[in-house]
């Protein structure tokens, strides 16, 4: 039975790419890698990047486009006499030994026909749905206004320790206690010396710039489970409070050597930082489910940048 009330407004059921969709850390690096390649505004070459991405993960070839799926078959005929690669008409590098396998996982499975459109409407759909933070569809951010996989490393000043981030959480979020991290001590010749990471998406709308971080994490197979209160569940139980931080400070860094007026109107340009959770998304919003967002507080980041430090020469 497929009806659920958490779809209502919705044509999303419980059967749903969103929520049917392979789980795991290749599916989870195979979404955010669509998101980080794909054109928002033009999709004639999403198949492509779709397909490449399932054979780079090692995902269920269903989830390829009919024509990938069409030439695969018609390749599927190892000879000791030929190299065991051929490439096809997207310059995809198609192996018909390591493929052979799956090829009849395609044939058999119906269930699945179809899946790749499917894959496509839903990227489509995350791209449709406003964010929080600025009330703008990913698609309607001009490219110039959008870094996607902002890379950040952050060098460590020696008496850095996690303890000391337990300490800045609890002391500026007095309030809201859910947030607040409890990080484990370290042995004392234990030695930090960077801090590296990568944001998902950072863009800019009128003024200011938000940060946009892609989450895979299958919450249910309704729209509903995806609420406002079970993602601040999942964000707590997973410490993305504090990878959310870290990325504000990343941000503040890259913008304090970017903008020349930005040192004294940090709270005019820093917005919300935004976790989009893919699997809780339809084009329309519904009740803003799948995404949360958390404007945090500048004293917070400030203190975490100064306690960062930085590394001694």
């Amino acid at each position: 039975n497929h009806k659920d009330d958490g779809n209502v407004g919705s044509s999303i059921t419980a059967d749903n790419i969103r929520f049917r969709f392979v789980k795991g850390a290749n599916a989870g690096t195979f979404l955010h890698e669509i998101f980080e390649k794909i054109d928002f505004v033009n999709n004639s070459k999403w198949s492509a990047i779709i397909d490449q991405g399932i054979r780079q993960y090692q995902l269920p070839l269903n989830y390829t486009s009919a024509a990938y799926q069409q030439r695969l078959q018609q390749d599927n005929k190892p000879n000791i006499n030929q190299a065991n690669t051929v490439e096809d008409d997207d310059s995809l590098t198609i192996n018909t030994v390591s493929d052979a396998n799956r090829v009849e996982a395609i044939e058999n499975d119906s269930q699945l026909a179809g899946a790749h459109d499917e894959l496509m409407t839903w990227v489509t759909d995350v791209l449709a749905a406003p964010l929080l933070a600025s009330g703008q569809p990913l698609k309607a951010i001009p490219a110039k206004q959008r870094i996607a996989e902002l890379s950040f490393n952050m060098g460590l000043a020696a008496d850095f320790t996690p303890a000391r981030i337990s300490d800045i959480f609890a002391q500026h979020l007095a309030d809201d206690p859910n947030k607040q991290v409890q990080l484990t001590a370290q042995p004392a010749d234990y030695i930090y010396r960077y801090l590296r990471g990568e944001i998902d998406l950072v863009y800019e709308y009128a003024g200011k710039y938000y940060v946009v971080d892609y989450k895979s994490n299958y919450l249910g197979n309704s729209l509903s489970n995806y609420n406002n209160s079970n993602l601040a569940i999942a964000m707590n139980k997973a410490g993305y409070w504090l990878q959310a931080a870290i990325y504000q400070v990343a941000l503040h860094r890259f913008l304090r050597l970017r903008l020349h007026d930005y040192e004294g109107n940090e709270m005019h340009y820093l917005g919300a930082v935004e976790y989009v959770f893919l699997r809780g998304i339809d084009s329309q919003g519904l009740h803003n489910y799948g995404r949360i967002q958390w404007q945090i507080p500048f004293g917070l980041v400030q203190a975490l940048d100064e306690m960062f430090g930085i590394p001694s020469v």
